[in-house]
Formats: structure tokens, sequence, C-alpha cells
């Protein structure tokens, strides 16, 4: 029978020669004749770079928002630079934290050097008022759109040999409800005597105040003048200020013009 010859012929299968074959990737995408070995390799491997990728770019960008969070943290309630440095020394014992900076310098930016201009007698650098109206904006939820800076001047002897002397521009706004006045630098001259001229010592302070007090300051949509409320010098320093004669001198009082008489 050649037909039951036929139908018990055994059946020959062939072995593939190569690994090519149909097949579907992990994110079910049919693929046509891929070498499944070689796909199952590059895929994977291109897989996990781009996690390892992301995994350190959000690492970075962690660490980037703890220096962000620790630094206003540091900002808002005054911390030292000492005990912040120490913090950061602490923190960076932890494996996720090696990143952060060892200095408080560091994580703050504080600026290396500093500009200053050459006036009559030293040197002055002026600090600015609008800063600190930017952080009470910040700071402060019921700031009054009207703000009554007191500023106080006076000079102090800082080294007798050779001789130098500091004079700072304080100030604090009165109208704010704080049971202690925010007392915030504006302006500092250092010199070997005194400022020679007060106009020009004067001068920024005068320059930015006119211009906050005429246009204000325009911030996160909040608008704040600044009137200048009381200036506080001793009897010195206010003839200084004033400009006037000193309180030594004849008819030197700023608030009459009634000509004393001489006694001896």
């Amino acid at each position: 029978d050649n037909n039951s010859e036929e139908e018990n012929d055994p059946i020959e299968i062939k072995q593939s020669t190569n690994s090519e074959t149909n097949c579907i990737t992990p994110d079910n995408t049919f693929v046509t004749e891929c070498n499944q070995n070689e796909f199952d390799t590059t895929y994977y491997n291109e897989v996990s770079d781009a996690e390892s990728n992301s995994s350190n770019s959000f690492i970075e960008e962690e660490v980037l928002n703890i220096n962000v969070v620790i630094a206003e943290w540091a900002l808002r309630h005054k911390i030292t630079h000492t005990a912040l440095s120490d913090l950061l020394k602490c923190l960076r014992v932890y494996p996720a934290m090696t990143d952060l900076p060892k200095d408080a310098r560091t994580l703050l930016k504080t600026p290396t050097s500093t500009e200053v201009k050459n006036i009559k007698g030293g040197i002055y650098h002026h600090f600015g008022i609008e800063n600190e109206v930017k952080t009470l904006i910040e700071t402060e939820p019921n700031l009054p759109s009207e703000l009554l800076l007191v500023a106080g001047i006076d000079g102090l002897p800082l080294t007798d040999n050779p001789s130098s002397q500091l004079w700072p521009i304080l100030g604090f706004f009165s109208n704010l409800n704080k049971s202690r006045p925010l007392v915030f630098l504006i302006g500092a001259f250092l010199g070997k005597t005194k400022p020679l001229d007060s106009n020009e010592f004067l001068f920024d302070f005068v320059k930015e105040l006119k211009l906050f007090y005429l246009n204000g300051i325009v911030y996160k949509e909040k608008h704040i003048t600044i009137v200048l409320h009381a200036l506080i010098c001793d009897t010195p320093a206010k003839s200084f200020v004033l400009n006037s004669k000193g309180h030594t001198g004849f008819n030197s009082c700023t608030r009459c013009i009634t000509n004393g008489i001489w006694c001896n």
C-alpha cells in the first residue's frame, strides 16, 4: 500500500539556523524578524540606563530642593553661621545628604567681595532698604501699605593704631506690630575719621528714600510706600547730618532763632 507508506513517512522537522523570529516587545509592540537575545539585552539596557539617569536627576533635584529649604529656614529664623555649619555637618553623616555643602557660607551663597565707592574720608557701601521690604512682604501677611522708617546714624571707633571709624546707617519700621524692632543695616562708612561731607555720605540713602516715598515698591502684587518717620542721632551726629553748628557753638540751636547771652 503506497498510500499507507506515504502516510507513515516520518515528518522532517528543520531546525532554524538562526535565532531570528517574530517577537513581541515588553511594551506589546510586534516586531518582525528580530534577534530575541539581542533585543532583550538592548531593550532592557536602554530601560535600565533611562531609569538610572532619571533616578540621578531626581536625587540631584531633591538635594537642590533641600539646599533651598534649609537656606530659607536659616534666613527666616536668623540662624547663625556657626549653628548652620554644625547642622550641615550632622546631616552629611547620612548617605542621602552627602551632597550638602559643608559650610553655611556655601549654602547661603554669601558674597566673597563687596562693591564699595570712595567718598571723602573713606569708603561707603549702601545695602539699601529694598531687600528688607521684600523680606517683610514675604514673611508678614498683614504688612501695612505705608511703612514708617526710623533711621539712626552714629559713629564708633574700631581701632586706635591706625585709627579707623565705622559710621553705620541703621533703620527699622516703627509701625510694625513687633515687641522688638527689627533693625537692619542701610549703609556703612569706613574711614580714618568720620565722613568729611555729610551730603556725599547720605546721598544714596536720600536718593533711595525719595524714590520709595514717591513711587513706592511693588513686589509680589503688593505696593508699599516708605516715609521717614524719625532720625535718631546723638548731638554731634545730629549737627553733622544736618550740616549745622555743633552744640558748643554760638547760635547752635536747631529749634529756635533766639540768640543767647554769653555769661562768664
